[in-house]
């Protein structure tokens, strides 16, 4: 295959994208894509290195260096959203909403459903464990006929309405992102009803001020990785999450980073366990996967 003549070598970039992929949750072609995009932008850089780089080490440039320290910030970043490829999952989104509008079939909705949870970094790590995490979740909390999901992501459009969670007669699932919100909204059509009620709000705005005519208190609320996330983000929002009016409560934790390759289960189990300290709940039951860990409290 002939080398772009307008592009930095290849094998400038692969040591870096090694680098990149050692430390980062992604594959050695994403690391390389994302290199070779940042360096896209500075042209005239790019011909610079392509006239020198076999005369002198431009590794060690100062321009060369900042756009890999710019690209692997952007790295990090990028792997802290909701979607990986926010583009992609747009097209995904709108051939699904499109699909449910049409009465499209329920294999063509199951394919569109799945590509588009594995486009949310946080459901999509736990699609390979989906069946060990709902064995575990409805051995700890029964038949919960009404369930409060905060900060829903896409989990509502895997959740086993059918199957295991048949008596769950009214889920609400609460999250401030559009793009998660669409996608629920158009499951919910798909459910019929008033079965799935999306709320597209705030955490604090959603439990201050309740929808009507949702139920006042709830069998079971979710708060799915969702306590160590506001703990940096938003720790002001805690407090209100420890007030959540419901007999039971499932929260997890991740086992490793959704950015790097390493662990943080010791920093998250402490936010949980502080996190139950503030409810004043009793732990009754413990979750373990191979990506997730969590407590059941009442």
């Amino acid at each position: 295959m002939t080398e772009d003549e307008h592009a930095v070598p290849e094998s400038l970039l692969k040591p870096e994208a090694e680098r990149i992929r050692r430390r980062y949750r992604m594959t050695e072609e994403e690391a390389l894509a994302a290199l070779a995009d940042a360096f896209g932008e500075r042209p005239e850089l790019v011909l610079r290195i392509r006239q020198r780089y076999r005369r002198e080490d431009v590794t060690r440039w100062r321009d060369y260096r900042d756009v890999v320290k710019t690209c692997r910030r952007n790295i990090y970043y990028g792997l802290r959203r909701h979607y990986r490829h926010p583009r992609l999952a747009d097209r995904l989104l709108g051939a699904f909403e499109r699909a449910v509008e049409e009465g499209a079939d329920g294999e063509r909705l199951r394919e569109l459903r799945q590509r588009l949870l594995r486009q949310h970094i946080s459901t999509r790590e736990r699609l390979e464990h989906l069946g060990d995490f709902h064995d575990r979740l409805f051995e700890l909390a029964g038949a919960p006929g009404s369930v409060l999901d905060l900060g829903c992501g896409l989990y509502p459009l895997c959740y086993p309405f059918a199957s295991r969670g048949r008596t769950t007669r009214t889920y609400v699932a609460v999250d401030d992102d559009e793009r998660s919100m669409r996608a629920v909204r158009a499951h919910a059509r798909t459910l019929g009803g008033r079965r799935l009620e999306p709320v597209h709000s705030g955490l604090q705005q959603a439990l201050a001020e309740p929808a009507e005519p949702l139920p006042a208190r709830f069998d079971l609320a979710l708060m799915l990785k969702l306590v160590p996330l506001l703990q940096r983000r938003e720790p002001e929002t805690i407090k209100t999450l420890a007030v959540v009016p419901a007999d039971r409560i499932l929260v997890t934790g991740s086992v490793v980073s959704m950015t790097r390759r390493q662990s943080v289960e010791g920093r998250e189990r402490g936010v949980l366990r502080r996190f139950i300290a503030q409810c004043g709940r009793r732990v009754t039951g413990e979750l373990r996967l191979p990506t997730e860990f969590g407590y059941l409290l009442e």
